[in-house]
Parts: structure tokens; sequence; C-alpha cells
């Protein structure tokens, strides 16, 4: 089954923000993700829940550079939430 990615603009204005190095890897990630969300070069864990008690899932791009994620709004679909190093835990 592969997702239906969700992607706000403020995650686009992050994007912009990143090393071309890591947008390379993020896309080979954000593959994975969509075909299965639990793989584990992922890492997948936690890191808090939305206001509707859904969870909020970090990702690992490489030992730097992180994305947070979450299931929905619809089946099938995950919206990305935020995309940077460590700082975005801060507010996932």
């Amino acid at each position: 089954m592969n997702f239906e990615f969700i992607i706000p603009r403020h995650f686009e204005n992050e994007l912009l923000l990143l090393p071309e190095d890591v947008l390379v890897v993020f896309e080979k990630k954000l593959y994975l993700l969509q075909t299965n969300p639990r793989h584990p070069s992922l890492r997948s864990h936690a890191v808090g829940m939305t206001a509707k008690d859904t969870s909020i899932w970090s990702s690992s791009i490489n030992m730097a550079y992180r994305f947070t994620w979450e299931y929905g709004p619809g089946k099938n679909q995950i919206t990305l939430r935020h995309i940077g190093k460590h700082t975005i835990y801060k507010n996932p």
C-alpha cells in the first residue's frame, strides 16, 4: 500500500533551507515512508500527540536531520509536518 502525502506550504518552505545532499537522501526516505512507514532505516518513533490525539512521528534523514509527520487526515494519507535539525522537536 502506498500512502499519499499532504505537504503544507510551511514544509515546502523548510525544504528550501536544506542542503542539496540532505534533499537527495530525503527523497529516498520519502519513498520508504510512502511504501512502508515502519521501515527500519527510517528510525521512526513517536514524539508527541496532535490536538486530535493522533501520534506525531519523527523519522531520520541522517544523523543530523529529521522530519516529523502524522497519519491522516484521510485513509492512506500522511501529513508531513516539519523538517530540519533536532530543533524541530521543540514544535513537532
